[in-house]
């Protein structure tokens, strides 16, 4: 939908549960739902012979601030910087 200053906006999305969702605290906690599980893991088996293929390459320090819980702020930031008319596609 447009809105009086031409500009697209979003009415709603859908949740996790298929339930349409409009005020704009309810879209943003379904963005922040979606990307805290695209991701997340749910557990790994068997890896060790894999990672002790790898070349650390990430510093202790550096993996401490990757490691860190994103923001909404950083993700609304992240959308923000995107060129107007793209959105990702279905790999992102």
């Amino acid at each position: 939908m447009r809105s009086s200053s031409g500009h697209e906006f979003l009415k709603g999305v859908f949740d996790s549960n298929n339930v349409w969702v409009s005020s704009k605290n309810a879209v943003g906690s379904v963005f922040c739902d979606y990307f805290q599980q695209l991701f997340s893991s749910n557990g790994t088996r068997n890896v060790d012979g894999i990672l002790d293929t790898m070349r650390l390459v990430i510093t202790p320090e550096q993996n401490g601030w990757l490691c860190l819980p994103f923001t909404r702020g950083e993700i609304e930031g992240a959308l923000f910087q995107m060129f107007p008319t793209k959105s990702p596609d279905m790999d992102g």
